[in-house]
């Protein structure tokens, strides 16, 4: 998601700005957390992939059918993640 349906959404540019810096602001709640967290480590897969505890913590948050539909909803739109 680019930062433009992000302020249509409602997102302050705060928010959205300090993005690359999650861990270091108090601005994000726990739930935030986690899945800034597991997006992380999913873009990384290939690399670490993504630990067993991470996915606990989003499970505390979230339910399997969000966590799937969340993960879906990103590569909804192919053309988005692959600039075309």
């Amino acid at each position: 998601m680019h930062a433009k349906e992000l302020l249509r959404m409602g997102e302050s540019t705060d928010r959205i700005l300090l993005l690359p810096v999650w861990r270091e602001v108090p601005i994000y709640s726990e739930a935030e957390r986690t899945v800034l967290e597991l997006t992380e480590y999913v873009t990384k897969l290939s690399e670490t992939g993504v630990p067993s505890n991470v996915y606990d913590r989003v499970r505390t948050h979230f339910d399997e059918k969000q966590i799937v539909d969340s993960a879906m909803s990103r590569y909804s739109n192919p053309s988005v993640s692959f600039k075309i």
